[in-house]
């Protein structure tokens, strides 16, 4: 159970957790600003000097002012009644750690410490190297302008640090990541805040108090950032590893922070530099890990991507800058102050990642923020080889720099940019063909969606493709990138497309766009397509009309009103095949029961006139309907099939199958005729019928031999097809 004093803020709305949040820091922050500005004021801005500190400038309201110029240096400081303290360029390091020892830290806040007293004395002595003694009494406070400019930006560093981190904690509260990234913004706040009260003094503070900023400096930066840090990098974006080893790194790192805060560990680089260094190449490794373990994740890809290009950039900037060259035991070439300005570019981009903040859009220029700052590291990194490793000139070298980099180096990362790494952005132009075979192949509304749901597969290869039940007019991205929503071809549906190019990669912010485009053209396609079947039913009804009242009307008048019975009989037979004909103009489908038997009638009156039997095996499974084209086909296929096994097998016995397995119509004509095999046979015509009108429909015929005699056709048709007429 949380404490009562925690748990109005474990439980607020996250507006009020970033009130409570904002108003904590700016009062911290307000305490630092308030210790500086109490602090004794000379008036003078100082440098390492030769022996002891050089003054560069004297302000205006400086009590030096007149006595003291630029350039001069002091070499001690004194007071009424004492002896003059000996001032060392060393009293001007910005940070105590980048001493070697702690042995050498103590001295140096033991001489903080006594220049600090020296400066609240109530007259005191500056010792020029001249050998001048010039008296005066400081100021007791410093003016607010005098704060430099790289005290406010670390404030400012250390404000937006811990308001990203609780930020992104205010709203996601339930998430161990968001938790060890809000540690990480406080913890690099803690570092912020303390540095930027003791670099910003002007020469000394009470040593007790240095040597506290000290300590909080550095239970910031090693006791609690880097072992957040590292429980963040190996449990986001997927967990590398149990959350109980959270536990165990940040007891390392808070045991190294107080073995070196009470001189256990005496060594700076091994105490605090080398812990940092190494928890930025742990990091570095662990953003390896992670790399490999998302290849199947786009998602949580996009955000490594992401915390890649600003976390580890950024941290990678400030390592080299400023903690490396403390490991080495040479100067940093950049102030720690102005180096925070990394740190803040890679926590800012770590919110993004962890926040999830758009991450679809990354891949827009992910590979494009890479190529260029590799190339401006090529640049400078030949400019640096020829300057320093050939000894060439500085011209010279910049020259053959640019040089190899524009023609041998830029061309060459270009193709391997396009050959490993490049993604080509989708045409609508490279969908046409697909487009079109689909409006082509679709003959109602319903083949129509589902040749749209198969174009958006083809498009966008998406791993799961389902019907969406929240319509919308237009593409729209959702989740992140994660999945879009496309309208379906007809109002109030729509389509769920999640994770494109089979789980390699979110969607990109172009995709809806083209996405639109493809709609917009099958709309357009179907609409014309419609337009000409409307077309083609309104003719086909006027020949049905023409066929009826007027080939119609000379068969009904022979049938009623000739003398002769055989010629009634044709003329019946005329008008039943020309119903049937009308019918399929017409386009009304029939039960497959219903079709079979008007069928099977004919047949028997064939087979009866014979003298042969007939026998009938039908299985309708689930009776679906047959459109009138396949039922002219079906009853043509059968009637030539059992004609020509009579005609030219003299059968006796003819066996009639009718079955649906699956989507297919399954006819059969079995004989027990004397004629040789089928593949002896020479194709007739009416071989030849059958099979055309079965392939007409997108189906097949066969002949094949039976044992011990006659012979078998099949034909295969499938139940529905566009084609509404026959040929």
């Amino acid at each position: 159970m949380a404490p009562t004093v925690l748990r109005p803020l474990h439980t607020a709305s996250p507006p009020a957790f970033l009130a409570t949040a904002a108003t904590l820091v700016l009062a911290i922050t307000a305490a630092a600003l308030l210790l500086l500005l109490q602090q004794p004021w000379l008036g003078l801005t100082l440098t390492p000097g030769e022996t002891g500190l050089r003054v560069e400038a004297v302000d205006p309201a400086s009590p030096w002012r007149g006595a003291v110029d630029p350039g001069q240096e002091i070499v001690a400081l004194g007071a009424p009644g004492q002896t003059p303290f000996a001032l060392e360029p060393g009293d001007l390091v910005e940070e105590p750690d980048q001493l070697p020892s702690s042995v050498e830290e103590h001295r140096f806040f033991t001489r903080q410490g006594a220049i600090h007293t020296l400066l609240l004395a109530p007259e005191p002595t500056l010792v020029m190297a001249d050998g001048r003694t010039l008296a005066a009494t400081p100021l007791p406070h410093r003016p607010l302008d005098s704060i430099p400019v790289t005290g406010w930006f670390q404030w400012v560093v250390a404000m937006a640090t811990a308001l990203l981190g609780l930020g992104v904690l205010a709203f996601r509260r339930a998430s161990a990541a968001a938790w060890l990234y809000g540690v990480s913004g406080v913890a690099l706040a803690l570092a912020s805040w303390s540095a930027g009260i003791y670099s910003s003094r002007e020469l000394a503070l009470d040593g007790a108090t240095f040597h506290a900023l000290s300590i909080l400096n550095h239970l910031g930066a090693v006791g609690l950032y880097a072992p957040a840090i590292l429980g963040l990098f190996t449990i986001y974006p997927i967990p590398l590893v149990p959350r109980r080893w959270l536990l165990a790194l940040f007891l390392l790192f808070l045991g190294i922070w107080a073995a070196e805060s009470v001189a256990w560990i005496q060594d700076n680089a091994l105490a605090i530099h080398l812990p940092t260094l190494a928890t930025t190449l742990t990091v570095f490794l662990l953003a390896g890990w992670q790399w490999r373990a998302t290849r199947t994740a786009p998602l949580e890809r996009a955000a490594l991507k992401w915390i890649v290009l600003t976390y580890v950039l950024g941290t990678a900037l400030f390592i080299g800058l400023i903690a490396l060259p403390g490991v080495l035991g040479v100067a940093p070439p950049l102030d720690q102050g102005s180096a925070f300005l990394f740190f803040l570019y890679g926590f800012a981009g770590l919110a993004a990642g962890v926040g999830r903040l758009r991450l679809f859009e990354l891949d827009s220029w992910w590979p494009r923020i890479w190529s260029w700052l590799l190339g401006g590291a090529m640049v400078v990194g030949l400019d640096i080889l020829f300057v320093v490793a050939l000894e060439l000139p500085g011209e010279w070298g910049l020259w053959l720099a640019l040089g190899l980099s524009g023609w041998l180096y830029f061309p060459l990362r270009q193709r391997l940019w396009r050959y490993w790494v490049a993604t080509p952005r989708q045409r609508l132009e490279a969908h046409l063909p697909e487009l079109v075979r689909a409006v082509a192949s679709a003959p109602d509304a319903e083949a129509m969606a589902t040749a749209w749901r198969q174009l958006l597969e083809h498009m966008f290869r998406p791993l799961h493709l389902t019907p969406s039940h929240d319509p919308v007019e237009h593409p729209r991205l959702d989740a992140d990138g994660i999945a879009m929503t496309v309208p379906g071809l007809t109002p109030g549906t729509a389509l769920n497309l999640a994770l494109p190019d089979r789980g390699q990669r979110l969607f990109h912010p172009s995709d809806p766009t083209l996405a639109e485009a493809a709609l917009t053209l099958a709309r357009q396609a179907f609409a014309a397509r419609r337009a000409q079947d409307e077309g083609m039913r309104q003719e086909r009804s006027r020949i049905t009309r023409e066929l009826h009242d007027g080939l119609g009307g000379t068969l009904l008048a022979i049938m009623h009103g000739s003398e002769h019975p055989e010629e009634g009989a044709l003329a019946r037979k005329a008008w039943g095949e020309l119903r049937e004909i009308m019918a399929a103009l017409e386009g009304t489908p029939r039960p497959l029961n219903v079709a079979a038997n008007d069928w099977l009638g004919d047949l028997r009156v064939v087979v009866t006139a014979t003298q042969a039997r007939l026998e009938v095996h039908t299985d309708t499974g689930g009776n679906p309907l047959l459109g009138p084209t396949v039922q002219l086909h079906a009853r043509r296929i059968l009637a030539e099939g059992v004609a020509n096994a009579l005609r030219h097998g003299g059968a006796t016995l003819i066996q009639v199958g009718i079955a649906v397995a699956g989507q297919t119509l399954h006819l059969t004509v079995d004989n027990d005729g004397t004629a040789p095999p089928p593949e002896l046979w020479s194709r007739g015509r009416g071989m030849h019928h059958i099979l055309r009108r079965a392939q007409s429909l997108g189906g097949n015929a066969q002949w094949h031999a039976r044992t011990p005699s006659g012979a078998r056709m099949e034909a295969w048709l499938p139940l529905s097809h566009p084609q509404e007429s026959p040929s």
